[in-house]
């Protein structure tokens, strides 16, 4: 009884959570390719998934103040992708979001940040 009290409540927050998922992604993992002349082809990637719910976060850390850059001023905070529990999410994986094409390399997988409601990492923008 108890274990399926567990279960049901488990299967309510993974529900809720993935209902907070706005986006979905592809998520990639880069090939190792090689041309006809042995050169490392770069930008080759290999489907893990394709969509995935997905969450970007931009997150600041509780206290933090401006930093000057050059001339600017600015707060720096790190991103993170929350996907459902169980997507398998790992560093160097490239995903790309479905809604503004944008690509993101993950960077950590945030182990102590992902329960059994979500997997998390974190991620920083890829441009070019």
């Amino acid at each position: 009884m108890v274990l399926n009290l567990l279960d049901t409540i488990l299967a309510t927050m993974r529900a809720t959570a993935e209902a907070l998922m706005t986006d979905t992604c592809t998520i990639e993992v880069g090939a190792d390719a090689v041309g006809e002349m042995g050169e490392v082809l770069s930008d080759q990637y290999v489907l893990v998934a394709s969509s995935v719910a997905c969450r970007v976060i931009t997150q600041r850390a509780p206290g933090d103040t401006p930093q000057r850059v050059g001339e600017r001023e600015v707060i720096i905070g790190s991103t993170r992708i929350v996907c459902p529990y169980g997507t398998a999410l790992a560093v160097n994986q490239r995903i790309t979001l479905d809604s503004d094409d944008s690509a993101w390399q993950v960077v950590d997988v945030r182990s102590p940040l992902t329960s059994l409601v979500d997997t998390q990492a974190v991620v920083v923008r890829v441009y070019g």
